[in-house]
């Protein structure tokens, strides 16, 4: 079975387009959304209805959380406050219910999918520390662990080391973090998101070019902080 893995769109219509429309994953039998929906950017709706229609399994990021009310704001800096509020103020009842529904983690197969941290999900804290890695593999043991949050893609493998390998299998791998499809943070502007095939246990890190114009124009248009539409174009 071949899934496509996506996460952090951050309300990026235009990169989440481009992600559903890459050829490989087109092919995808099943796609996996781990989170944060909606947040920084200006099209929440889109992009929740767009998941809505092409998703099997999606989780609450914490960002969705902040916008449902289910995470304080004092959690966030000034700039995903400030887009927070202005998301609250434009989605639907029907789409902040459905925000308000959306699971932490859940278990699919041999699967572990969470937005942030798989020993404990609801603190959403970021994994990007080895101790944190073996926790997590100790915690979820005999399961392999999706996840997203940092915005940076790349595998924990068992030893706890993390390698940013574009593909491999599943042999040492025991975390696959996506990356971000609206967000990324690792100098790369290009949208990502992952490609896993379940009968080979091969997973790669996919990149797609979008409209970053049209994105960051979105962005000004809602008078968002200039930050969230600067970054689009340093990947960071």
């Amino acid at each position: 079975m071949l899934i496509r893995i996506i996460s952090d769109i951050h309300s990026n219509l235009q990169a989440l387009e481009a992600v559903l429309a890459d050829p490989p994953g087109k092919d995808a039998d099943k796609t996996f959304c781990l989170g944060d929906i909606v947040g920084y950017g200006a099209d929440p709706s889109g992009c929740i209805e767009r998941v809505q229609a092409e998703c099997d399994i999606v989780i609450s990021g914490n960002h969705d959380a902040g916008v449902a009310k289910r995470v304080s704001l004092e959690r966030f800096n000034w700039e995903g406050a400030t887009a927070i509020r202005w998301t609250m103020s434009v989605l639907s009842k029907d789409e902040l219910s459905w925000l308000s529904l959306l699971p932490y983690y859940t278990e699919h197969e041999n699967y572990f999918l969470c937005h942030s941290y798989p020993a404990d999900p609801e603190s959403w804290t970021y994994l990007l520390r080895r101790n944190h890695a073996l926790e997590s593999i100790s915690v979820r043991q005999g399961l392999i662990s999706l996840i997203g949050h940092t915005h940076l893609p790349g595998c924990w493998m068992e030893d706890g080391n993390f390698t940013e390998a574009a593909k491999g299998d599943f042999s040492k791998v025991r975390i696959v973090n996506t990356g971000s499809v609206g967000q990324p943070r690792d100098r790369d502007p290009r949208a990502a998101y992952v490609l896993m095939d379940t009968e080979a246990r091969t997973w790669e890190h996919r990149r797609v070019e979008y409209s970053i114009d049209d994105a960051a124009a979105r962005i000004k248009d809602a008078a968002l902080p200039d930050v969230l539409w600067q970054r689009l174009y340093k990947g960071h």
